[in-house]
């Protein structure tokens, strides 16, 4: 969470080229359900897509509510879920951008 933005950013372009991956899938900026790791891991993939050539597509998952509903109060529960500076997850909708909307 503490990480340096552009410098994780330059190491994750520089992977992303190596393996020239066309297609990069992260956490939405929510974190997917508020988690400040996953909003960072969000942050720092999309700054490393403007220094990156070889992505051509960017994904983030979605997740019907109903199967959140279920999750939440049992991770929560179990004390595997988020316990604090955690959301509701972000509603399902379209996740897809082409052409590379970031440039």
């Amino acid at each position: 969470m503490n990480a340096d933005v552009d410098a994780a950013a330059r190491t994750l372009a520089a992977l992303l080229d190596e393996v020239r991956a066309s297609v990069v899938i992260t956490y939405d900026e929510n974190g997917y359900y508020g988690h400040p790791d996953h909003v960072k891991a969000n942050v720092v993939t999309r700054r490393a897509l403007d220094f990156a050539e070889s992505p051509e597509r960017l994904y983030y998952p979605v997740t019907p509510r109903s199967l959140f509903a279920r999750f939440v109060p049992q991770a929560g529960s179990s004390g595997s879920g988020c316990r604090r500076g955690c959301s509701r997850p972000t509603p399902a909708r379209p996740t897809s951008w082409w052409p590379r909307p970031w440039t």
